[in-house]
């Protein structure tokens, strides 16, 4: 005992001279509580006492805010919730006072592994984000690194596998940025187990790259539970020696580590080699050592289930009837005694749930008795004030008579009004249809003179060109004429843009690809059209296909022109009720008064307003815009 608090007084002392040497005391003070760990917990209370006291007389706000959490921390680890959120709390309000976001990151981080133990999700979420927020803010790539590891073990119970391969994937792209290899090495084991059944050579890959890291991080817990994983998926795939290997190493880390229950996995896989290699005697041998260790540790029942039948099956195949029948009963015992529990917990949420019910259905029924007694009661007020009433009524009849004919008016009023808005809709919406009806005659006509006119010239003159070329095999000419090529292919796009006949004859689908095509010919912008089903645009009306091309083309003409976007994304999705459009691009967006100034985004309103759509945008400047528009199905 006495040598034990020498040590910590020799620390103590230690620490003091080390931290009038580090600049930031609290990153120090943090990897000193780390060390005294190693000590135990009561090492490290009496570590966190000193530093407390001491950071009370230096009345620093950042080093209290600290102590106090390191406080939280020592608590959280010791299984005492309710007494490390008080001092995490204490952390927070200090921490806030002084703008001291390391320490704010970290209580959020505590805060919210503490929800996650109690089964509280949604707030450990809530404090998860809390903590990311300020470390992404002010690059705190370590707490950054280490929060996202976290978030990604909340959406594995939540089941949601994108945000968890998403956080997974930043975290390790952040710590292999920073070279935080402690957090690597336990995003690479992560990410390995959410692959081990989905990609298991993905996942054997990214447990090596983990035991690489493991080593070089002196991490001799990481290493062990990774070599029993890679030994489970050499044994699924029938390379007993590799599995071997990790065996072996997996159990002298154990030797130095003393882990019962690493112990265990151990001695079950080795059964489990023996049983491919027909050893039997191993295989049982190694099996019953499993067995015996599971007595003194927390071994899941399934497990032991499954010893059960190993070594049922292997007494059987030994031709020890005697003992294999012995584990086929205890086999049997144990599985029946999973599923009664199973059963009793189903059967005492049931019971509970109809003691709540009968008790509400008591409750509701004495709050129907109080309500009848209090109806008779009210019934005798009622009728003693009925003739009153009858007498108020026949007085304000006449008031009321008038008043009804007030309404009456107002509301022939009203139905006028609403009238003539409808003919302002109806003559808007046919002004609007003649608006583009002109438009389009217009772009046919233009459309027949870019085509006959100006392409039929080109035609000719490259004709002659190459006519000319034939004797005088001239580069230059052979140059212009093949750009004058290039020149007419542009034409005859523009031409096709332009000319309705030709959007008349082909669906809608096509129409966008060639369209598409236009635009990303420079090789500037990348255009993904998704639609879904396959033929959503192949049965809408000619009137609704002309102005939904001509609503893609003003789009499409103002992210080229405005944007400098290099990615656009447009979905299609045709619902039972709806059409549904999402153009997407990741350009330099715009602000807000041009959704009201713009031209192009009128006539793509105007367009939308011809068959009753919705037209939603947000734009974000530098991060992008996006259009949604709904179209009902009753446009036809």
């Amino acid at each position: 005992m006495k040598n034990r608090y020498l040590i910590i007084l020799v620390l103590i002392v230690y620490a003091n001279i080390n931290a009038q040497t580090k600049y930031d005391k609290n990153e120090h003070d943090i990897n000193q509580f780390d060390q005294y760990l190693n000590f135990g917990l009561d090492s490290t209370l009496v570590f966190l006492n000193h530093l407390h006291q001491e950071n009370l007389k230096l009345k620093q706000k950042k080093w209290i805010a600290n102590s106090f959490f390191l406080y939280g921390k020592y608590y959280y680890l010791q299984q005492n919730f309710t007494t490390a959120i008080q001092y995490l709390n204490h952390s927070e309000k200090w921490a806030k006072s002084c703008n001291d976001a390391p320490t704010l990151s970290y209580v959020y981080n505590i805060k919210g592994l503490i929800n996650y133990s109690n089964g509280n999700n949604a707030k450990a979420l809530e404090f998860y984000q809390k903590g990311l927020s300020i470390s992404d803010k002010n690059n705190l790539y370590k707490n950054k690194a280490m929060i996202l590891l976290n978030l990604g073990s909340v959406y594995s119970i939540e089941k949601d596998s994108i945000n968890y391969l998403n956080n997974l994937k930043e975290c390790i792209k952040t710590a292999r940025a920073k070279k935080i290899n402690t957090i690597l090495s336990k995003a690479y084991v992560n990410l390995a187990l959410y692959y081990l059944n989905k990609n298991p050579k993905e996942a054997k890959k990214l447990f090596q790259l983990a035991l690489n890291e493991s080593i070089a991080n002196k991490d001799v817990k990481l290493q062990l539970n990774i070599h029993i994983n890679l030994s489970n998926l050499y044994l699924d795939e029938n390379k007993l020696q590799s599995m071997l290997y990790h065996l072996d190493k997996a159990k002298k880390l154990q030797t130095i580590l003393s882990d019962s229950n690493a112990l265990f996995y151990i001695y079950f896989n080795y059964g489990a080699y023996y049983r491919e290699k027909n050893n039997s005697i191993n295989t049982i041998n190694y099996f019953l050592k499993a067995l015996q260790i599971s007595k003194t540790s927390n071994i899941p029942p399934d497990r032991i289930i499954a010893i059960y039948e190993e070594l049922a099956e292997s007494y059987e195949n030994n031709k020890q009837y005697k003992e294999a029948n012995f584990y086929h009963k205890k086999f049997r015992t144990l599985t029946d005694s999973v599923f009664t529990v199973e059963k009793n917990k189903i059967f005492n949420e049931l019971h509970t749930k109809y003691e709540v019910d009968k008790k509400n259905l008591k409750i509701d029924l004495l709050h129907k008795d109080n309500l009848l007694i209090k109806n008779r009661r009210d019934f005798i007020i009622y009728l003693s004030l009925f003739i009153f009433i009858i007498l108020v009524i026949v007085l304000l009849s006449y008031k009321n008579k008038i008043k009804f004919e007030k309404i009456r008016s107002i509301e022939k009023q009203k139905n006028y009004e609403n009238e003539i808005a409808l003919m302002n809709k109806n003559k808007e919406i046919n002004e609007i249809k003649a608006k583009y009806e002109g438009q389009n005659n217009e772009r046919n006509r233009l459309s027949k003179e870019i085509h006959d006119g100006v392409g039929a010239s080109l035609a000719g003159l490259r004709l002659q060109l190459s006519q000319v070329n034939e004797e005088l095999k001239n580069k230059q000419i052979s140059t212009i004429n093949n750009q004058l090529t290039n020149v007419f292919k542009e034409l005859r796009a523009i031409s096709h843009n332009l000319n309705l006949n030709y959007i008349e004859e082909n669906n809608l689908n096509k129409l966008l690809k060639e369209l598409i095509q236009n635009y990303a010919i420079d090789k500037s912008m990348t255009i993904k059209l998704n639609v879904f089903p396959d033929d959503a645009l192949n049965n809408i009306n000619k009137n609704l296909k002309i102005n939904l091309y001509r609503i893609f083309q003003e789009l499409l003409f103002n992210t080229k022109k405005h944007a400098k976007a290099k990615n656009i994304e447009i979905s299609i999705t045709h619902h039972d009720n709806f059409l549904n459009i999402i153009y997407e691009d990741d350009g330099i967006g715009f602000k807000e008064h041009y959704k009201k100034s713009g031209i192009g985004l009128h006539n793509i309103k105007e367009r939308i307003s011809l068959f009753n759509g919705d037209l939603n945008i947000e734009s974000i400047e530098n991060k992008g815009t996006t259009v949604l528009i709904n179209i009902p199905n009753n446009y036809e």
